[in-house]
């Protein structure tokens, strides 16, 4: 029924989530920046500083 296709797309894309978070963090270089608690204007400035200094290395 809908509701069991909605919840198991829900949990599926949470696990994919959380195997694309192990994957980035054995990336070497690789920043992850938690978003979850900024406005977008706050995230977008992180991601710009962070940024600007990969290319100033």
């Amino acid at each position: 029924d809908y509701e069991t296709m909605k919840q198991e797309i829900i949990r599926e894309t949470k696990n994919y989530a959380k195997r694309q978070i192990t994957w980035f963090k054995k990336e070497p270089g690789c920043v992850l920046i938690d978003v979850t608690k900024k406005s977008s204007e706050e995230a977008a400035r992180q991601i710009a500083v962070y940024y600007r200094r990969a290319l100033s290395e």
